[in-house]
């Protein structure tokens, strides 16, 4: 009996000897298996990663180009070459238009005075007023020039001297020297403002030093008669 037994023992060690070492066959498997799946999910999710940076990259460069090409500068600049390069009038008015409801001044300027002049599009002095104060009200010279003159001349709108000096004013003090002239003009006959010799001498000197003609004709008569002057240009 105590043979039995010892024998028994002894085959019962056996056993769980081998169930330990099965249980530790299992669960090196297992730590081999998690390790195999987790590197190929890390390999699999590396390149989706990559791949999404690489597909927001170009989505934004898409976005940026797109933007640079519909802003107003290109616009114009587009405008400008339709028009003085191309002499391609009706494209010319198209993209001064997509530059100018952006807000760009010398877009609505360039518009104002394509529908002023009515050369290349239909002239139209309502739509050539309504870019041309547009632009003047952001400070742009040239367009504040047109618009005194459309006031002193009542086109497209009602005549007003007043409202004309007070435009030629805004685009002479920048420098305008069309505009200079007209004031000084506005001044020699009291067009819109008190009369005013001294004044319509000062401007015409401006438009005249920066090679005005008529500005230097007139300041060598108005000179002559009010000074005795006589007028070196």
């Amino acid at each position: 009996a105590g043979l039995t037994t010892k024998i028994q023992i002894e085959n019962q060690t056996k056993e769980d000897e081998k169930k330990k070492k099965m249980m530790l066959i299992i669960i090196s498997i297992g730590i081999m298996l998690l390790v195999t799946v987790g590197g190929c999910f890390m390999l699999k999710s590396k390149p989706e990663k990559q791949t999404d940076n690489t597909n927001e990259t170009i989505i934004e460069e898409q976005v940026t180009q797109s933007e640079r090409v519909m802003s107003p500068e290109y616009c114009f600049e587009q405008g400008e070459k339709y028009y003085f390069d191309d002499k391609n009038f009706v494209e010319a008015e198209k993209w001064y238009r997509k530059s100018a409801e952006q807000g760009n001044a010398p877009a609505q300027y360039e518009l104002g005075a394509m529908y002023y002049d009515g050369k290349h599009i239909k002239q139209d002095f309502s739509e050539a007023l309504k870019w041309i104060r547009k632009s003047a009200e952001q400070g742009n010279a040239p367009a504040q020039l047109l618009l005194g003159y459309m006031y002193e001349h009542g086109d497209g709108v009602t005549e007003n001297l007043s409202e004309a000096v007070k435009w030629y004013r805004k685009s002479a003090e920048q420098g305008e020297k069309y505009a200079q002239y007209s004031l000084g003009k506005m001044y020699e006959r009291g067009d819109g403002i008190t009369q005013d010799y001294d004044k319509a001498i000062e401007w015409y000197q401006k438009a005249a030093d920066q090679g005005h003609e008529k500005a230097s004709d007139v300041l060598k008569k108005l000179l002559g008669e009010f000074y005795g002057i006589e007028y070196e240009e």
